[in-house]
């Protein structure tokens, strides 16, 4: 059974309305949340379960990221973070170190991740998920970047990480959906975004444990650029998630967890009823 989760925003932890919004809907098992052990504790006492992604978000790292292990030793509390959640896996981003370091070969980024991947299976007692970023035409240059940046987004790099010890992806849709419409419009793929997709399924399919599903913008002449807006099931990009998600759920036979990862820019409760509207429309569109 796939269970749904909903996306954190400021005060919802701490709003007791917003929460029983959320779980007397029955719409939604949990929250997704990164690394604030308070808003943790508060989320279970409410009787949802929380979903750890994304923890060391505010020291600015990624799984492949050169002085990951040390970021991560020097602050234990990210560890007693991941410990926390009572799902079976915790996510981290692969793929974003490139904002703050300088570019990596394919060989420093695989290497990198085989070898942060072991200290957290040392640390961690969960199957660790890594969910590739995403970088539109205008985003990967210079050139010499390109190498770099577009094989962290990779089809196979996602292939060659989903095959370590211990690791899976979280995919999310919007993601690969920019990932394909760059490739398209860089000339590096022959064929259309649903084409893609379908190499991906067949690609990872098994290694695929949650998905993150918003809808991206989609701009004239530069693609789509992720923007983690609701669910318009009139617009083509939210056509675009909806079709992805539906074969994924037929597709990944290990997927356990659908996060409905939007930020509408609202206050806590105003968040948690469209959250809960969007829960009710995607079911109905999905099948789920």
């Amino acid at each position: 059974m796939v269970e749904l989760y909903c996306s954190w925003c400021k005060g919802l932890p701490e709003s007791k309305k917003a929460l029983s919004i959320i779980k007397d809907s029955n719409e939604f098992s949990g929250i997704e949340l990164s690394n604030t052990d308070n808003q943790i504790d508060k989320v279970l006492e409410s009787g949802l379960k929380v979903s750890i992604h994304n923890p060391a978000r505010e020291y600015k790292i990624s799984i492949e990221s050169p002085n990951f292990i040390e970021i991560m030793s020097a602050h234990p509390e990210i560890i007693s973070t991941c410990k926390k959640t009572p799902l079976p896996f915790v996510s981290f981003h692969m793929g974003q170190s490139c904002f703050y370091y300088k570019p990596q070969s394919k060989e420093q980024l695989l290497s990198n991740i085989r070898k942060n991947l072991n200290y957290l299976n040392h640390s961690i007692d969960k199957r660790i998920l890594l969910e590739e970023m995403s970088f539109y035409p205008s985003m990967i240059n210079p050139v010499k970047e390109q190498e770099s940046k577009l094989y962290s987004t990779s089809i196979k790099l996602q292939k060659e990480v989903s095959q370590i010890a211990n690791a899976g992806l979280l995919i999310d849709l919007s993601h690969t959906l920019i990932s394909a419409r760059s490739r398209i419009m860089l000339n590096l793929y022959k064929g259309n975004e649903i084409d893609y997709f379908i190499d991906l399924l067949q690609n990872v399919g098994s290694n695929i444990f949650e998905l993150h599903l918003n809808s991206p913008l989609l701009v004239k002449n530069e693609g789509f650029v992720d923007k983690h807006f609701i669910i318009n099931s009139a617009k083509k990009e939210s056509k675009f998630v909806l079709d992805y998600a539906q074969e994924a759920i037929f597709s990944c036979p290990n997927l356990k967890i659908i996060t409905l990862e939007m930020e509408p820019m609202l206050e806590p409760i105003q968040h948690a009823k469209v959250l809960v509207k969007q829960a009710k429309l995607i079911r109905k569109k999905i099948n789920l």
